[in-house]
């Protein structure tokens, strides 16, 4: 009587399904941060700004595009459940949109081709308009994941 059923020792019970719960919700944030970027995005797109600054079509209908970004995006959020910052989520989601730009403009960008060069290192092959473009936008999808993940623990 008034024994746990399960195996597990008290302190992973008591620990373990906080920190999964944490993971879990910070990948659907970041999941979540990336569906509304790729819509802002699309708006951008449709209301000419895109190729106002010089840059080619967005192909947010594409679903292999949709589906990168959105795992992209979770797999990134999970940077949010780290502790540092937890006073400001803003600043946090900043800073998780920062790394996540830095990887874009060091890593991928500079592994891209299609064809030709590729965008290059942080984009410039395609000109200045694209790294401040990413900056904006990843920078938009932080506030937006951690807003999102700071949301789901206040309810």
């Amino acid at each position: 009587m008034g024994q746990s059923t399960t195996n597990r020792p008290p302190a992973l019970a008591a620990h373990a399904p906080g920190v999964l719960q944490r993971l879990s919700v910070a990948f659907a944030a970041g999941a979540l941060g990336a569906v509304f970027i790729i819509a802002v995005a699309a708006a951008l797109q449709v209301s000419g700004f895109v190729a106002l600054i010089g840059l080619g079509a967005l192909d947010a209908a594409n679903l292999p595009f949709l589906y990168q970004n959105v795992t992209w995006g979770g797999i990134w959020g999970l940077l949010l459940a780290t502790p540092f910052l937890a006073a400001s989520p803003v600043l946090r989601g900043v800073i998780a949109g920062g790394l996540a730009t830095t990887a874009l403009f060091f890593i991928f960008f500079p592994l891209r081709t299609d064809g030709d060069a590729g965008p290059g290192v942080a984009g410039l092959n395609v000109g200045i308009a694209l790294p401040v473009f990413a900056i904006a936008i990843n920078s938009v999808w932080g506030i937006a994941a951690a807003l999102f993940y700071e949301r789901a623990f206040k309810s």
